[in-house]
């Protein structure tokens, strides 16, 4: 076969080889693109911002480039192309449909802006990461980073099909403790106990102070958040609850929720919490039982 002999309509294997060629080097000016835009912002804004606005020009550019490419280079008009193609465009379609979900998935993404770069995140479906940081959002795949360092890299059709908590978004996020105490356990001192320690915690809301408590407040005036707490969000919402949820013949189990602001740090808060618990327990003559 000769390289001018068509192959689809006027469509000939030259035309294809000079696309290729083409696609090649629009694939690395857009990565160039985008690590000269990065390289230059990294240093004047946040990197979040950075990332994003590198990304807007990477797939500026890829855009472009194929419209330019099909239309340019092959001649051929878009529409009738597909239609012209037939059967052999059903069949890469087909091949393709995962790539192609992802890349539609990733659109969306970044459209609909679910996660942004640096959000903690939780992934329904995944339960491998627990909570993980955003650390890049591609057209084809999100790569995040695990409290354990690990990147995990997670098909964007993946991440539009389940649930994704975003704790980033929500700016706080509740714990439940769960302690079993002794049925002699005076309650009332325990309630006193557990409301003291919470208080004395700079960790655990609504123990704020000067700037961070009047940005905190601010952050309840945010639509999303308005959305879930209601037109007159309160600190006082977020005061500890003590809760008794049974009472046996050899214990009393009791349900404690506090509140928090960052969620990445939430097993370090929750340890140090029950540590000066028990702590004070001993000292006030509380005994646990056990679980």
């Amino acid at each position: 076969m000769a390289l001018s002999d068509p192959l689809i309509g006027s469509l000939t294997l030259l035309d294809l080889i000079v696309f290729i060629i083409f696609f090649v080097i629009l694939a690395v000016i857009s990565k160039a693109s985008y690590s000269a835009v990065r390289w230059y912002l990294d240093r004047r804004v946040s990197k979040k911002a950075s990332k994003g606005f590198a990304r807007l020009v990477q797939y500026s550019i890829l855009v472009m480039g194929l419209y330019i490419g099909f239309v340019v280079l092959l001649e051929q008009d878009i529409s009738s192309l597909f239609v012209s193609l037939g059967i052999i465009s059903l069949a890469v379609a087909l091949a393709s449909q995962q790539v192609l979900g992802n890349a539609f998935a990733g659109m969306l993404i970044a459209a609909s802006k679910p996660y942004e770069l640096e959000d903690w995140v939780e992934i329904g479906g995944l339960p491998i990461t627990g909570l993980a940081k955003v650390r890049d959002i591609g057209l084809m795949f999100t790569e995040f980073r695990d409290l354990d360092g690990r990147i995990v890299v997670v098909p964007n059709s993946f991440l539009l099909a389940n649930k994704v908590i975003n704790y980033t978004k929500g700016g706080f996020v509740s714990l439940n403790v769960t302690m079993h105490l002794s049925p002699e356990s005076d309650l009332e001192k325990v309630f006193k106990v557990v409301y003291n320690v919470a208080d004395i915690d700079e960790d655990i809301l609504p123990n704020l102070k000067g700037d961070e408590r009047t940005a905190f407040i601010r952050q309840l005036e945010l639509p999303n958040i308005r959305s879930i707490l209601g037109d007159r969000p309160d600190l006082k919402m977020f005061d500890p609850k003590v809760n008794v949820v049974s009472v046996e013949k050899s214990r009393v189990k009791v349900n404690i929720r506090i509140w928090i602001k960052d969620p990445q740090r939430r097993e370090t808060i929750t340890s140090k919490f029950l540590l000066e618990l028990r702590s004070r327990f001993a000292s006030e003559n509380i005994e646990m039982a056990d679980s």
